[in-house]
């Protein structure tokens, strides 16, 4: 089955493949919320290299015109910082939420690990990846923690109506979300927002990706098909290689852990060589 196939699939769903607007509706009820059992924490805001210093500040702009974030004049404070993004030369602005977090109640709902379904991909031959856009920023922050989200930057004071990343409990937030949006799909298998979809043939592959794209759809969720993987009999997920074959190891992943044994052993001679 050609990549065509799936690229006609996808203009039956132009919906899922534009970026989010301002005045998108939220078609879920879950929130996240910010508990926390001590005073506001505050602190100043960090110096930014000037090109990413012009990243933060369109891409808070961008934030604004949606409706994301907003000027704050709460009395918490946390910094920010840029983190690159993986597998590419782009930044991402993020809050040090550090101290935020030290406060913040801890939450109890399990992110799954890829040996928790490995059996049920027994017998799949074919898989898709999908790359979710801005997935965190489609939960809202419960209105009575927003003034605690706040980030103290060189160009002003911002609070967050969505759920951004570094937050405590965010990953568990947004895997109670996903659950929910991907309910009653055996063959679709999420880890917080990377979604792996697992079919034994190409025909029923083409079904499943139809009836998570109206899934996605009806939750108002959009992917990046530049990011997404379509149709292979391979693929990289969650740091294994899956196939028909089975899960295993990546391999550079496999050589890191033979170096790093290598390395320290011939550290060890050479610190200790009557010992050894």
């Amino acid at each position: 089955m050609t990549l065509c196939v799936y690229h006609e699939l996808l203009r039956k769903f132009p919906d899922i493949t534009k970026p989010p607007r301002p005045d998108q509706e939220i078609k879920h009820f879950v929130v996240h919320y910010i508990e926390t059992n001590s005073r506001p924490v505050t602190a100043k805001a960090r110096r930014l290299a000037p090109d990413r210093l012009r990243i933060a500040k369109a891409e808070f702009e961008n934030m604004i015109t949606l409706g994301h974030m907003r000027p704050s004049k709460s009395n918490y404070a946390s910094p920010l910082h840029m983190v690159p993004k993986k597998d590419s030369t782009e930044w991402r602005p993020v809050g040090d939420y550090r101290a935020l977090n030290a406060q913040t109640i801890k939450g109890n709902y399990s992110v799954p690990n890829i040996l928790d379904f490995t059996s049920n991909l027994h017998g799949t031959k074919i898989y898709s990846l999908i790359d979710l856009v801005k997935a965190y920023h489609q939960i809202p922050i419960n209105p009575d923690d927003v003034h605690k989200s706040e980030s103290s930057h060189l160009f002003g004071l911002f609070e967050s109506t969505r759920m951004q990343f570094g937050l405590c409990n965010a990953a568990a937030t947004f895997q109670r979300f996903i659950d929910e949006v991907l309910r009653n799909l055996p063959f679709v298998f999420a880890f917080v927002d990377d979604i792996l979809v697992a079919s034994s043939s190409p025909e029923e592959h083409l079904q499943h990706l139809q009836i998570l794209f109206t899934r996605l759809q009806q939750y108002g969720l959009s992917l990046k098909p530049s990011k997404c993987i379509f149709g292979v009999t391979s693929i990289k997920f969650l740091g294994f290689k899956v196939s028909e074959s089975g899960i295993e190891p990546l391999s550079d992943r496999v050589d890191c852990i033979f170096k790093f044994s290598s390395t320290y052993y011939t550290h060890v001679i050479k610190t200790f060589p009557r010992v050894v």
